[in-house]
C-alpha cells in the first residue's frame, strides 16, 4: 500500500512541486510506475483535473499568492466563531454581518499599524528600504522572507544576448554541492528588469529569492517601482471603476 511506503509522500510532493509542465508529466509517469497507479486509481482521476490544482499548470497566472485550499481556509477563518453547523439560515444573515464587521475592524487595525509604524529592517540589504516604506506590514514580511532566503543562492552566468544576461541561480549547500537551479534573465537596458522561471512574481506579485540574489550580485541598491504592485501598498484602496469593484489600477491602467 502507498500509505505504508515511507517514500510516497516525498515522491508525491516532488511531483506536485515540479517547476514546469514537462518535468511534472515526467515525474507523474515515474510515480505511476513506481506505485502502480492505474486509470482506476483515485489519484489518476485527479490527474485528469491537474490543470485546476497542480501548480505547474497555472504558473505565471496571477492569483495573488493564494491557492484554492488557502481560499477555503480563509473562508473558514472568516466565519470562525460566528457560524457553525447548528446555525439556522435565518441566523446566518445576522452572523454574516457580524463576521464582516469583525473583518473590517481587523483590517482597519492593520491599516493603522502599517501607516503609523516603521517597518523593521532585518536583512541589512538596501533592497528592503523602498518596500519597507510602501508595503503593508504583512506583504513586507513576505518580501523579507525572500530576501533572507536569497542569501543562500548564487547566480552563475549562463549566456548573454544583447542587454539580457541569463543566470543559473542555485542554492549553495554546506558541502558545496549545488541543487537544481532556476534560470533568471537579467536586463539592464532602460531600467533594470528580471524574470525567473519559477514565475513567483507573475503569480504572487512578490519578487522571488532567485531574482533578489541576482540583484544583490549586481549590487543594486533599490527595487524598481515596477515590482512594487500598488495592491500590496499601504495606500491601496478598494474603489469602483465603471461600476465594477476592483483594486486601484497601476500606472498602465491594469488592475494590480
Amino acid at each position: 500500500m502507498r500509505e505504508a511506503d515511507g517514500d510516497f509522500p516525498k515522491d508525491y510532493y516532488r511531483w506536485y512541486n515540479t517547476g514546469d509542465i514537462d518535468e511534472c508529466e515526467m515525474e507523474w509517469r515515474r510515480l505511476c510506475l513506481k506505485y502502480k497507479i492505474d486509470e482506476n486509481d483515485w489519484l489518476s482521476k485527479m490527474w485528469e483535473l491537474r490543470i485546476h490544482w497542480v501548480p505547474a499548470y497555472w504558473k505565471g497566472t496571477f492569483i495573488a499568492g493564494m491557492t484554492s485550499s488557502q481560499r477555503s481556509e480563509s473562508m473558514n477563518a472568516f466565519f470562525d466563531g460566528f457560524v457553525n453547523q447548528k446555525t439556522s439560515l435565518r441566523d446566518f444573515v445576522d452572523q454574516y454581518e457580524k463576521a464582516l464587521a469583525d473583518r473590517r475592524r481587523k483590517e482597519t487595525q492593520k491599516d493603522f499599524k502599517s501607516k503609523n509604524s516603521k517597518a523593521t529592517m532585518t536583512t541589512g540589504s538596501p533592497l528592503e528600504d523602498d518596500p519597507g516604506k510602501y508595503y503593508t506590514r504583512t506583504i513586507f514580511g513576505l518580501l523579507l522572507a525572500e530576501l533572507n532566503g536569497s542569501r543562500l543562492y548564487w547566480g552563475k552566468k549562463h549566456s548573454k544576448i544583447g542587454n539580457e544576461t541569463t543566470f543559473n541561480v542555485r542554492r549553495k549547500r554546506g558541502d558545496n554541492e549545488m541543487s537544481k537551479g532556476r534560470m533568471v534573465v537579467y536586463n539592464d537596458f532602460d531600467g533594470v528588469s528580471a524574470t525567473c522561471d519559477c514565475a513567483m512574481f507573475e503569480t504572487s506579485g512578490i519578487l522571488c529569492r532567485h531574482i533578489l540574489a541576482i540583484f544583490d550580485q549586481k549590487q543594486l541598491t533599490f527595487i524598481s517601482e515596477r515590482y512594487i504592485l500598488r495592491r500590496w501598498t499601504i495606500d491601496a484602496r478598494y474603489q469602483l471603476l465603471g461600476g465594477v469593484p476592483t483594486s486601484q489600477v497601476g500606472n498602465e491602467g491594469n488592475p494590480i
